[in-house]
């Protein structure tokens, strides 16, 4: 086939240029534009692409952050009270309850002690002798005053509920026992001051004629803590011979004979009780 070209020039003027030319740059106009919508719509979806794979990737990275991020430590056993978002938040909860607490006096004499009505017998604290070295260990282990309260009346409550302190004794009481049955309680009372009295005075008199020790008569002395016991004392003292200077019965020994099993066995334990003057 025989193709046949006819070249349109452009006027010689230059009003106007070749039809073929227009032609073809606005045929390189449709092409570039295009290319360039095209271009766009790739470049529109890259971005698309992009950005989803940067949200992904961001998100990825969130997920491992929050995979990686360290535990807040809280120590075993910690109350839910303690407890908080932070190590920092937890440290202030904790040093407030420390600040907050009780603290020890600033003195061990700064202690002081309330019985309950039920023990102010068994324990006196303006005179009782162990009550000051206790303050002194208290002070030394740090108990604050609620806690030097509780341990005080709390052990002497459980002495007493088994028997392990003493009773306290009714000093009217015994002496109005001691100085017998007649008469108001005052008067009984006042026989009782004066019976113990004059046993004391024997005990003594026998340690002063060294028909006792000293260390012995102080030690029977000392056993007349109730009425019980004076009557005993009493009871012993009457058994005595004469001869020694208290009231009793028996005759002395070493005088024609061994005297009785009583004075025998008294001079076996006391050599110097029948000494004669």
């Amino acid at each position: 086939m025989t193709i046949r070209s006819k070249i349109a020039f452009a006027p010689a003027d230059g009003s106007g240029g070749s039809a073929l030319v227009e032609a073809a740059q606005q045929a390189a106009q449709a092409a570039q534009a295009a290319q360039g919508t095209q271009g766009g719509a790739q470049g529109q979806q890259q971005g698309q692409q992009g950005q989803q794979a940067d949200q992904g990737q961001q998100g990825q990275q969130a997920q491992q952050g929050q995979q990686q991020a360290p535990k807040v430590y809280m120590p075993e056993g910690l109350p839910d009270t303690f407890k908080g978002a932070n190590e920092r938040e937890i440290i202030d909860k904790l040093w407030k309850a420390h600040s907050d607490a009780p603290k020890p006096p600033a003195a061990a004499t700064d202690y002081k002690l309330e019985m309950p009505k039920e023990l102010q017998a068994f324990l006196d604290p303006a005179k009782d002798p162990v009550l000051p070295l206790f303050r002194d260990v208290a002070m030394k282990v740090g108990l604050t005053q609620t806690q030097f309260q509780g341990a005080i009346a709390g052990l002497y409550s459980v002495m007493a509920e088994k028997g392990l302190l003493q009773q306290p004794v009714d000093l009217n009481a015994e002496f109005a026992a001691i100085g017998g049955v007649e008469g108001d309680t005052a008067s009984r009372v006042q026989r009782g001051i004066a019976k113990i009295q004059d046993l004391e005075t024997k005990l003594t008199g026998l340690a002063t004629r060294q028909q006792i020790s000293k260390d012995h008569a102080a030690a029977l002395v000392g056993m007349m803590v109730d009425r019980t016991s004076t009557a005993a004392i009493e009871r012993l003292l009457s058994l005595l011979p004469a001869e020694l200077g208290v009231q009793g019965g028996g005759a002395p020994g070493g005088q024609g004979g061994q005297g009785t099993e009583l004075e025998r066995s008294l001079a076996a334990m006391y050599p110097t009780m029948l000494r004669r003057a």
